[in-house]
């Protein structure tokens, strides 16, 4: 925030993030006696105070024994965004954790198959000779054979006449490609959309299945996408959007106006993505009825859509304008229409 040696902060206002690893807060630092664990600093009811960090990142050519010097950030100039599940948690831990070998199997399983694939598809045939003198003497120390291996050259609709008799072709079977395969990756992907908490179609991109069962996958999943962003807006968002407008206004770049309540400079609404529609049709007529019937408002509609009312508005009364301008109609103006009608009604009737 505000000047700072030898940084651009690219824009009028004098505030910039800076993003780093979870590298860079080494995860073995750890001091009792100033209440440091796992590089993080806190107090004694065990509010994070100060972030530790290194000065260099902890690997590559520029690493050495300097580079282990340490830097205190205050826990105020710094948003840890990490995933916390348990009361005291310190760090953050991969959404991947529970389902990462779980992955690593689905990996290898297809590369295993891929390749055996590839075996099956060299092997073609082999000759099979009918009694067991027709391979000669086996016998420890001797080779003797009667006569060489044909060699038969495999082509589309050939003939072969080169056996001999008492010999015939042999097929391998090699079982390849395995039919289970898609059986056993798809049951490993839903394992593994449940220990993410994602959706299942999205994970595998398998959209197969009826609109109802799509709409359900998707309504039950999207609980699970709006708890992140919620989680995300408030370790991150929220607290970037407070300190932006607090260092525009003590810059002088944007100062906050003298009739607006004291406290509320920095208030924001913060909309998360909006539930994608699978049947356009059948979700506009949904929200269509509860707004008719009341139990619903325009603006949550439009709040439900990702948009912002005003601007809606504002968009529809400058198309409204300019379309009455060229006295042009459109199915949803009714405004244009009844004036447009006013105007071609005929005088006779426009008196009575």
């Amino acid at each position: 925030m505000g000047p700072v040696a030898a940084l651009d902060h690219g824009t009028n206002v004098p505030y910039s993030l800076e993003l780093i690893e979870a590298d860079l807060v080494p995860m073995d630092h750890n001091d009792v006696s100033q209440g440091i664990q796992q590089g993080i600093e806190s107090n004694a009811w065990g509010k994070p105070t100060g972030f530790w960090v290194y000065k260099e990142y902890p690997s590559g050519t520029t690493w050495s024994k300097a580079s282990y010097a340490m830097k205190r950030i205050p826990a105020n100039r710094m948003h840890h965004v990490a995933l916390i599940d348990r009361i005291g948690q310190m760090r953050g831990v991969s959404a991947f954790a529970s389902v990462i070998t779980r992955l690593e199997d689905i990996k290898d399983y297809e590369e295993s198959e891929r390749i055996a694939a590839k075996v099956a598809a060299a092997l073609t045939a082999y000759v099979k000779k009918g009694t067991p003198d027709m391979y000669g003497d086996t016998s420890v120390g001797k080779s003797e054979d009667h006569g060489p291996t044909p060699e038969i050259g495999m082509a589309p609709g050939m003939i072969i006449t080169g056996l001999k008799v008492g010999e015939e072709i042999g097929m391998i079977d090699s079982n390849r490609p395995n039919p289970n395969l898609i059986t056993f990756r798809g049951g490993q992907l839903r394992a593994v959309a449940a220990g993410l908490g994602g959706s299942y179609s999205s994970i595998s991109r398998d959209y197969n299945g009826t609109y109802s069962a799509q709409r359900q996958e998707l309504v039950e999943q999207w609980i699970h996408y709006a708890v992140l962003t919620d989680e995300f807006v408030g370790m991150f968002v929220q607290p970037v959007w407070q300190d932006f407008v607090m260092t525009a206004h003590l810059s002088g770049v944007v100062r906050c106006p003298s009739d607006v309540v004291p406290g509320s400079m920095d208030d924001a609404l913060f909309v998360g993505q909006s539930m994608p529609w699978i049947d356009p049709v059948k979700e506009a007529n949904a929200w269509l009825s509860l707004v008719q019937a009341g139990f619903a408002s325009e603006v949550e509609v439009m709040r439900k859509r990702g948009a912002n009312p005003r601007d809606v508005l504002e968009q529809i009364n400058a198309h409204r304008k300019q379309s009455g301008e060229k006295a042009l109609v459109f199915s949803s103006d009714y405004a244009n229409f009844v004036k447009q009608a006013a105007h071609t009604r005929p005088s006779s009737d426009a008196a009575d």
